[in-house]
């Protein structure tokens, strides 16, 4: 069941300007291509890193703006119903005119790891059967941890009391934790990971 087929269905009827929706998406018999935009400026993570590297923080004007559109952009997909459970600042675009180099938006992307919710709960639509792929450790809270424990170890907890829009929100922090500080948030490889090394 490809869930961000129907994120970009979701996204045709309800567009969005903080939502990366597709051009034009096919399947094939062993494959789906989907025909993405093109937006000048590349992923949050390489716009925070070359500001880092010219030792010129990002502007507080600039910050407040992704967090709204990002929370904006997020928000919209709950409402579609699903729950991203992959983002990062590498699932960030950063639309930058051309002329000025201004920041015109920043749009939420990469939907390959997004459950369908209940709308009211936030919970699965699959209950039990609810497989958690976050998508990137640092990014997922304690909760979803443990639960991901649990399946491995084949223990009876579940993922149907999880509310999957408090995983994007917890994301969401994480990201601006970054853009704020320009180093990691959490790292389990330290000064060696690329991350570190790229932010540094």
């Amino acid at each position: 069941d490809c869930v961000f087929l129907d994120v970009y269905e979701s996204l045709s009827r309800s567009p969005h300007s903080c939502c990366l929706g597709a051009e034009a998406t096919s399947e094939l018999k062993r494959q789906i291509e989907i025909q993405l935009p093109f937006i000048r400026g590349g992923d949050l993570f390489e716009f925070i890193s070359r500001a880092g590297d010219s030792n010129s923080p990002l502007q507080t004007s600039t910050l407040k703006r992704m967090v709204r559109d990002v929370a904006r952009g997020v928000s919209h997909l709950h409402g579609l119903g699903f729950a991203h459970m992959d983002l990062a600042a590498e699932n960030v675009l950063v639309d930058i005119s051309p002329i000025d180099g201004h920041v015109n938006r920043f749009l939420v992307m990469d939907y390959d790891l997004s459950l369908r919710i209940d709308k009211t709960s936030g919970t699965s639509m699959m209950g039990s059967d609810t497989v958690l792929l976050n998508g990137r450790i640092g990014y997922s809270p304690p909760e979803v941890l443990d639960i991901q424990k649990a399946t491995r170890e084949k223990s009876t907890r579940t993922v149907t009391s999880c509310d999957l829009r408090k995983v994007d929100a917890y994301a969401l922090g994480c990201i601006l934790f970054i853009a704020v500080f320009s180093v990691p948030h959490c790292d389990d490889t330290g000064p060696q990971s690329y991350t570190y090394r790229k932010l540094l």
